[in-house]
């Protein structure tokens, strides 16, 4: 059984300026006293909190580095959208700054099963960082910057990504 929300919230702080904030979250259970498979599990990274890596935060294999999937996780971001100077408005660029929080746990039996050298935490991750927004034709384009802040020693940074943005 799983369940997963987001909630965006976009508020004008000038007639160009806008800050974002998002919280998403999630939760998965095994039916009927069953675990879930380790291919059912959440796996998270750069797209949920920037500056981390493709799976690149939460349980991992130590033995072999891979990421083994969360029964949880949790994120928040905020963020301030706003026009690149010196640029015509035609282009439709624009940039952001941005902090990120979240994480996620819980490998569950199914990662000590397998024999997995199994590091798993709750903490908290943090990251800080600067995106240039582009209103491509093939629609909102992303490139990210970012820092993590807080990870644990296990985690995998990216300090750049591509990837979507989104509209409204």
């Amino acid at each position: 059984m799983r369940a997963s929300s987001e909630g965006r919230f976009y508020y004008p702080i000038s007639e160009k300026i806008t800050f974002v904030g998002r919280a998403v979250g999630g939760q998965i259970q095994g039916w009927g006293g069953e675990d879930v498979r380790l291919l059912d599990l959440y796996y998270r990274g750069g797209e949920t909190i920037r500056g981390f890596g493709r799976s690149g935060f939460g349980p991992r294999d130590l033995g072999t580095d891979d990421a083994l999937g969360g029964k949880t996780y949790w994120s928040t971001t905020a963020e301030v959208r706003f026009p690149l100077p010196f640029l015509p408005e035609e282009l439709g660029m624009g940039g952001a700054v941005f902090a990120d929080a979240g994480s996620l746990f819980g490998a569950g039996e199914g990662a000590k099963v397998v024999g997995a050298n199994l590091a798993d935490s709750s903490s908290v991750r943090t990251s800080v960082g600067a995106s240039i927004l582009w209103n491509s034709p093939l629609g909102p384009l992303r490139f990210d910057v970012a820092k993590a802040l807080t990870k644990e020693k296990y985690d995998q940074e990216q300090l750049i990504r591509f990837g979507a943005s989104t509209k409204f």
